[in-house]
Parts: C-alpha cells; sequence; structure tokens
C-alpha cells in the first residue's frame, strides 16, 4: 500500500452545552472522519478534506474549544493498513442500510409488475429512489478508500433503477 498523508485532529471542547460536542460529531461524521479515540479523529490527506477539516476546526474553536490540527504518517504499513480498513468498514456500515432498502423496494417494484398501478405508487417509489441516491451520495463523498458494499450497492441500485424501468407508464391509472 502506498504511504498516505493522514489529517489528525485533537480537540476539545466544554461539556456544556451539549449541541456543541454533538455538531461537532455529526460534522466528523458528514466528512467520514474515524474516531481513534475521544477528541482525536483522523481523516485522510485527500482532495477537499484538509479545507473542511480546517473549518471543523475552527468551529471547535467558536464554540470555545481548542483543537490541535496536523498532518501525519504511520510509520509502518501495517498502520495505514489497518486504518484504511477502519475507513471501509465505517462505509460498509452505511451502505448496508441502503442495500436493504433497494432490495425492498425492488420486491415492491416487482409485486407492482403483477397488478395495476396507479400513479401515487409510482410517485412513492420514484421518490423512495432518489432520497436512497440522495444518500448514496454523501455516503460516496466519503468513501475514500472504496468499500466493498458500495460496489455491492451500486449493483443493487442498477438493479432497482431496472425494476422501475420495467413499471408499464402507459397503464398507470390516473
Amino acid at each position: 500500500m502506498t504511504q498516505i498523508d493522514w489529517i489528525v485532529l485533537i480537540y476539545k471542547v466544554p461539556s456544556e452545552p451539549t449541541k456543541y460536542r454533538a455538531s461537532i460529531w455529526r460534522e466528523v461524521k458528514r466528512l467520514g472522519g474515524i474516531y481513534l479515540q475521544n477528541g482525536v479523529c483522523v481523516f485522510p490527506d485527500l482532495d477537499d478534506v484538509p479545507l473542511n477539516v480546517r473549518n471543523l476546526a475552527d468551529m471547535v474553536v467558536r464554540y470555545g474549544g481548542s483543537e490541535f490540527l496536523f498532518i501525519s504518517k504511520f510509520v509502518s504499513n501495517y498502520h495505514t493498513t489497518e486504518l484504511v480498513r477502519l475507513f471501509q468498514e465505517a462505509r460498509d456500515e452505511e451502505y448496508q442500510p441502503l442495500i436493504a432498502q433497494c432490495e425492498q423496494l425492488i420486491d415492491q417494484c416487482e409485486q407492482l409488475l403483477k397488478v395495476s398501478v396507479d400513479e401515487e405508487q409510482v410517485e412513492l417509489i420514484q421518490a423512495q429512489y432518489f432520497k436512497i441516491r440522495r444518500t448514496a451520495t454523501q455516503i460516496q463523498a466519503r468513501d475514500y478508500f472504496e468499500a466493498d458494499r458500495g460496489g455491492q450497492f451500486s449493483q443493487k441500485l442498477k438493479e432497482l433503477r431496472a425494476v422501475i424501468r420495467k413499471i408499464p407508464r402507459g397503464e398507470i391509472r390516473r
């Protein structure tokens, strides 16, 4: 594995109000960071990640906290490989519910192919499909190391798209 630079953020924020700690935690998750322990998170030094993490560090200070932000490398490839695995596992956990939602929606669509379909049913399915796509786009933006379930999700989404297209539009009751 090639050597990767890592952005390490060490921070501390006041315990009150708790909304500040929660807000920072959500932002770390949104950016795809991994917590090594409380107040210590790591991000890969890729693309726009440094800019986003810098904004996160500024948020810590705005909330009355303190932060240390630096770039690091691991001395051994073992630790790099282990950290990449943790990132992949975190994304796999995020993709799994989307895979299940796709499978459920595929089943619903296949049932609709057997009966007369009304416009409301089709609109509901399409809304669910686009919600899955929006969520997936957010996860894909932080899937820095191509998690296995990302590929599985893409395949399920392709299957879902194909079955939605099979719903006969001419037979939709209005």
